[in-house]
């Protein structure tokens, strides 16, 4: 964990870099040569900068920049986003499948690509939110909320390099339990 004043900055700064790398996610392209030369440029800056983290977010799509950063020799990491309410079938599937789909296809997709990456893979971004719909059929909707947090928790630290929680104004969807972890980094 980032415990220092010089960690937080570092901290900072690689939730900076993460802004200047996906801005292409919102163009809908893939990796260009742009990206690279704005790895490449950011490389340059400094000789500490050459061993700076810097961060990819793969638009929600872990397959994304695997190419990119399985190749490369220098300090790049896939920040992925998993979330359970955007798509259509979220609403659709229980929340106890969403919580076995995170314990096993997710955890050998997650666990899969962060080999390919040489680790070099955070979940940047989850929460605990499930739609209503995928509520509904729950017997106990606290007790299947906090399984599937739980789950999340357990998969992305075991399988990934870190994990973020999405957002301190977001807590009260999480367990008890969690409310003073929002992040976890080795």
């Amino acid at each position: 964990a980032f415990r220092s004043s010089t960690s937080q900055q570092t901290l900072r700064s690689c939730l900076a870099s993460v802004r200047i790398l996906d801005m292409h996610l919102h163009l809908g392209l893939l990796a260009t040569d742009i990206d690279l030369d704005a790895i490449a440029t950011m490389r340059a800056i400094s000789p500490a900068a050459q061993a700076f983290p810097l961060y990819i977010h793969d638009g929600f799509n872990l397959e994304q920049f695997s190419w990119l950063i399985s190749n490369r020799t220098d300090f790049v990491v896939e920040d992925h986003h998993s979330y359970f309410v955007f798509a259509p079938q979220d609403d659709s599937e229980p929340a106890s499948q969403h919580t076995s789909d995170v314990r096993y296809s997710i955890a050998d997709s997650l666990a899969a690509a962060s080999y390919r990456n040489k680790r070099n893979l955070i979940i940047g971004e989850f929460s605990c939110a499930l739609t209503d719909q995928s509520l509904e059929g729950e017997k106990d909707t606290e007790e299947a909320r906090r399984e599937f947090c739980t789950g999340q928790t357990d998969i992305y630290q075991n399988t990934t390099a870190g994990w973020a929680f999405w957002g301190k104004l977001h807590a009260f969807l999480l367990p008890t339990e969690f409310l003073n972890t929002f992040y976890s980094i080795r």
